[in-house]
């Protein structure tokens, strides 16, 4: 994650200033991966060709990013397991040899 090294705001997405602060001066914050479900949808149609059906996309809470939150599908969970505050964790989703695409699933309470 980009955080700002003058007011230590981490933002998504990077961008050159911070828009706390507006210092251009950043580096970049190791996250764990960890967080929780803050809000999820469930889709029914296909947004495009080849997608199992149906799957979720998520709004969440990252554990160490200072209240930063982010959008992203929730991978191996049907819709009946996900609620709101259910800890998840980062995976990569290889969508070809040549990319991976960063992922959520659900992770086992601590």
């Amino acid at each position: 994650m980009r955080r700002c090294t003058a007011c230590g705001r981490t933002r998504l997405p990077p961008a050159p200033i911070c828009p706390a602060c507006r210092s251009s001066a950043s580096d970049w914050k190791e996250l764990s991966g960890r967080g929780e479900v803050y809000s999820y949808a469930i889709v029914h149609r296909p947004i495009a060709a080849g997608q199992e059906l149906p799957f979720v996309i998520a709004v969440l809470a990252l554990e160490d990013a200072g209240g930063l939150r982010m959008i992203s599908n929730l991978v191996g969970a049907t819709p009946d397991e996900v609620r709101v505050g259910a800890p998840v964790e980062f995976v990569w989703e290889d969508m070809s040899a040549d990319l991976a695409v960063p992922r959520f699933r659900l992770a086992s309470p601590r």
